[in-house]
């Protein structure tokens, strides 16, 4: 066994690479390089661009008019809420995956949610917590005495960090890294 493996790493190490060490402008030769586009199929490139980690509420939004302050929450300032799925949802999702998956997806949202409420707070934005179980609407007023109202019914399998500025529309955030986009709709 121990020559097998001394003669598959002797053959490792003489494998060389397809570089030319004579390239002395230290550039690649673009005549060699395969971008990630031009080796993705046409579905593939469609779903990378359906995915955005900041995406609007648009699917969430609903035109009422709403004053019974039992149904809604209000948000008058720059703030974010965390939002999870609604618990059929999640029951449905947990069921159709074994459960180390299952458990990995947990882990990894909570870890990057976490991250994303520390970074927040860092830059003094306020974040809220759990909103999702109370009321069905959240009703956001903006600056120009707008509103932007979304049922969370119709967010039953959303997941991440709605962000609000204030001024502009709401946002869902879900992603690994949420720099880009406090930089985008906090300006900070």
């Amino acid at each position: 066994m121990n020559k097998i493996g001394l003669i598959i790493f002797i053959g490792l190490l003489s494998c060389k690479p397809s570089t030319d060490y004579n390239n002395t402008t230290g550039q690649a030769d673009t005549a060699s390089l395969q971008t990630k586009e031009s080796v993705q199929t046409p579905i593939q490139k469609e779903q990378e661009s359906d995915f955005r980690p900041i995406k609007p509420l648009d699917y969430g939004r609903v035109q009422i008019e709403l004053t019974d302050t039992s149904q809604f929450h209000l948000v008058t300032a720059e703030c974010a809420l965390t939002i999870m799925p609604d618990t059929t949802w999640l029951r449905e999702y947990r069921e159709s995956m074994p459960e180390e998956s299952w458990n990995e997806i947990i882990s990894d949202n909570q870890y990057y949610e976490s991250l994303a409420i520390d970074t927040l707070t860092l830059k003094g934005i306020k974040v809220f917590y759990g909103l999702n179980y109370d009321k069905r609407y959240i009703k956001f007023l903006k600056s120009n005495n707008s509103y932007f109202t979304i049922d969370k019914t119709k967010m039953k399998d959303s997941w991440g960090i709605v962000l609000f500025n204030g001024h502009d529309d709401p946002m869902i955030w879900s992603a690994t890294f949420i720099g880009p986009a406090i930089r985008n709709i906090y300006k900070k």
